[in-house]
């Protein structure tokens, strides 16, 4: 079984992904650690040198290559649903969750995570706030028709959304 987690930055996936790994027993991949991993390089090194499509094409190669992986919780990179197949390959290959938060946490979370900056490129070009409103308005519709199940992790901890999600798997979906 596969568990993906996909939603905008600051949601919680990677820390969610990790947590729920833990309590099922399952690894944990993060789709953009697990590629700047292969490239030896960050996400925003990459995008700054070859730009997005380059990236969107690893990104996909990496989904795909987790085909015959079984047992993991895998956290993706908040784009991953721009693309058509992605997003077939996320609800026929696995169980999806996608997280998501207002935009006072997702502003908060954001600015809290030290790494955010320096090695997430920024998508627009706007202020935060804008950013992110422009951005999640886009991918909306693509959350929504690849989820199986939404989760607001809004006033919950990430080990709180870890054990929602734990339950809801042994609920059968």
């Amino acid at each position: 079984m596969k568990i993906f987690l996909i939603g905008y930055r600051g949601t919680g996936k990677t820390t969610t992904a990790k947590l729920l790994s833990e309590l099922l027993g399952f690894s944990f991949i993060d789709t953009d650690q697990g590629i700047e991993e292969r490239i030896g390089a960050s996400i925003r090194e990459l995008v700054e040198e070859k730009g997005w499509e380059s990236f969107r094409t690893m990104e996909q190669s990496f989904l795909f290559g987790l085909e015959h992986t079984d047992n993991a919780v895998i956290a993706t990179g908040g784009g991953i649903v721009l693309d058509p197949a992605n997003r077939l390959f996320l609800r026929e290959n696995g169980m999806v969750f996608r997280l998501c938060a207002d935009m006072e946490t997702l502003l908060s979370r954001i600015g809290a995570d030290p790494g955010s900056d320096s090695s997430r490129p920024s998508l627009t070009g706007q202020e935060p706030e804008d950013e992110i409103r422009a951005v999640c308005e886009q991918r909306e519709p693509f959350y929504s028709q690849t989820a199986h199940h939404q989760i607001d992790t809004t006033q919950q901890t990430p080990q709180q959304v870890a054990l929602i999600i734990k339950r809801r798997i042994e609920n059968g979906g």
